[in-house]
This record gives C-alpha cells, sequence and structure tokens, in this order.
C-alpha cells in the first residue's frame, strides 16, 4: 500500500513539473527498484511455504472452512481471484467437501494454500500493474513446482520417505488428482486476471499459464492411467493363476472380484461417481480383453461346452459382482461369447 501511494506521488509529480510519466526521476527509480525486491520477497516467501507444506503434506481429507466455500464460489462466478481471506476462521463451520459448480471437491490442505495464495498474487497484480510480467512468472513457477512436487511425491512415491506412508494407495492417487482438477478451474480465471494487466508487448507471457495448464492436464491423465493400471495388474495376476474347475466362483474370480471392490472403495468418495464409472469402464473394457487372452493361452474356447460353460458362470459372477456397486449397476449383463466375441 505504501509503495502504491508512493507511486501515486511520483506520478503526480512528473505531471506537475511537465515532464510526463517517462520514470525518469529518481524517486521513481527507487520505487521500482524497492516494488521488484518486494514482488521477489513475496515469491520466495510462497514458494518455500508452499514447499515444506507439499512436504510435509499426510495426503488425507481436508476439512473446508466454510467461509473459504463461500469465498470460492464468489470469486470463480466473478471470474476475479482476490480478497481470498477467511473470516472468522476459527467460529465458522467446516465441511468435508468443497463444492464448485456443483460438483464435489475432496482435497488436501496444502492445495486449499496455494488456492490463497493465487488469490494474494492476483491482490499484488492489482497494486503493482506495471509488474504483471514479473507476478505471471512467479505465478507460473508456483504452479510448476507445486504440480512437479506433488507428482514426485505420489507418482514417484517421494512421500514415502518424507512422511513415512506405507504405501501410496488408490486413494491417495484420487485425492492428488482431484487436487490437480480444482487448481485447473482456477486456471482461466488467472489468465483473465493478468490479461486486463498484460502490456500489449508482453501478452506472449500468458502462453505459460496455457502450458502449465496442459502439464496439470497430463498429470491428472498419468494419475488415471496410473490407477487403471494398478487394478489391471491384479487381474492379470489372478488370471494367470486362474484354473477352470467346477467351484463357480473360482479362487482367481472370488480375488478379482474382491480387489474390484477394494479399488472402488479407495476412490468413491473421492473423486465423483461419473469419475469413477468412467475409471470402471476402462478398466472392465481391459478385463475382458485379457480375458480373452488367457483363455487362448488355456486353450478354451466356445467348442469346449463343459469348460466353457464354466467361464460363462465365471463371468457372469464377474459382471453381478460389478453391478453390486454403485457406479457401475447399469452396466449391462452380456453373455462371455457376447463380450469377448460379439460385435463392438
Amino acid at each position: 500500500m505504501v509503495l502504491s501511494r508512493l507511486n501515486e506521488f511520483s506520478q503526480e509529480c512528473l505531471l506537475l513539473t511537465g515532464q510526463g510519466i517517462h520514470w525518469s526521476s529518481q524517486l521513481h527509480v527507487c520505487l521500482m527498484q524497492q516494488t521488484l525486491s518486494f514482488v521477489k520477497k513475496f515469491h520466495d516467501d510462497r514458494k518455500a511455504l508452499l514447499g515444506r507444506t507439499l512436504d510435509s503434506e499426510s495426503w488425507r481429507q481436508a476439512e473446508i472452512p466454510s467461509s473459504f466455500q463461500t469465498v470460492c464460489t464468489e470469486r470463480l462466478s466473478s471470474l476475479r481471484l482476490s480478497d481470498f481471506q477467511p473470516v472468522n476462521i476459527t467460529v465458522c463451520q467446516r465441511r468435508n467437501v468443497l463444492i464448485v459448480d456443483q460438483e464435489p471437491f475432496v482435497v488436501n490442505g496444502t492445495v486449499l494454500l496455494l488456492v490463497r495464495m493465487l488469490a494474494e498474487y492476483c491482490e499484488a497484480l492489482m497494486l503493482f500493474s506495471d509488474f504483471a510480467p514479473e507476478l505471471l512468472m512467479c505465478v507460473v513457477e508456483l504452479l510448476k513446482n507445486y504440480n512437479s512436487r506433488s507428482c514426485q511425491l505420489i507418482l514417484g512415491a517421494g512421500a514415502l520417505q518424507l512422511i513415512g506412508l506405507k504405501s501410496i494407495s488408490v486413494r491417495h492417487l484420487a485425492l492428488s488428482s482431484r487436487c490437480l482438477q480444482l487448481v485447473l478451474l482456477f486456471m482461466p480465471v488467472l489468465k483473465s486476471a493478468f490479461e486486463e494487466r498484460m502490456p500489449e508487448g508482453k501478452r506472449h507471457l500468458l502462453r505459460h499459464i496455457d502450458q502449465v495448464s496442459k502439464d496439470y492436464r497430463d498429470h491428472i491423465q498419468e494419475i488415471t492411467n496410473k490407477l487403471v493400471n494398478v487394478i489391471d495388474h491384479c487381474i492379470v495376476v489372478q488370471l494367470r493363476n486362474w484354473e477352470v474347475k467346477g467351484t463357480v466362483p473360482s479362487l482367481a474370480f472370488s480375488q478379482i472380484c474382491r480387489q474390484l471392490s477394494k479399488f472402488h472403495n479407495g476412490i468413491a468418495g473421492i473423486m465423483p461417481d461419473l469419475m469413477v464409472k468412467d475409471l470402471f469402464v476402462r478398466v472392465h473394457e481391459n478385463f475382458k480383453v485379457n480375458l480373452k487372452d488367457q483363455l487362448g493361452v488355456m486353450g478354451v474356447t466356445p467348442h469346449d461346452s463343459l469348460t466353457y460353460g464354466f467361464v460363462s458362470q465365471e463371468y457372469l459372477y464377474y459382471i453381478k459382482s460389478l453391478q453390486s456397486m454403485s457406479c457401475c449397476s447399469s452396466f449391462k449383463t452380456e453373455s462371455i461369447s457376447d463380450a469377448l466375441y460379439g460385435k463392438r
């Protein structure tokens, strides 16, 4: 605020002396230097805090202050990310999810801190519009740091050493994905804020927000692929040990359905139902491919009516188990012949 007032005073003095605003006065040079120093310290402090908070993050669901929910809703609807200070945070009610555009977000505490920081950068932008290019690159660096570090901690399993997690579970993966998706929602708001104040000759810098948005989407896709690969691996291991006998379900198919149920329970409540369903659609399609391959290895064909009949009963058991999950209740009941050899 003091720097802003001094800047206004400097401009008025230049106008009074008839020099115009050429930024040549000693006072203004000093102001520029002080503002640059402030921006650097402002950014370094937040970058360090975000790094420390991420490294100590327990990757558990955070409670959402109701004041945060209110301000978040207002800022997204107005496309302005500012004044993001919770009111009466010690007495306000808390909830388990953040609702954005009628979509529930279960996130960790670090991403809530990041969103508040982004709002602070937008506040700084309003005060120091002449430094929009510098502030933009600071925001981009902060966003990149969060993206790369969270990738190292979850996909790279760095959190195992830092905070002693026993394993990176599907729940941790799902939570990390939702945090990234929440930040993505604020990217257009950030870009709009900087577009308003970016000098014409520096507008090309806005492409960095587009690039970091792409990086976030790529990271989200990596997590999705990892989730699918985790359950695919469990299924393939069981299929390789599968023995087709008279007992239905076999031990292998019982284990497959048990693993699918654990997978569902791990991500349900973190990811919205539609996302969970999309994941299970992929898992189901991969299962049919792996099942067909395994039947080929075992030499089981529709011509072997007895063995193939047992396989059909196993597949029906698998389908019924899928349909018992809320996200898969709409999956159609199909015969194994239609599933593996029918028209797609």
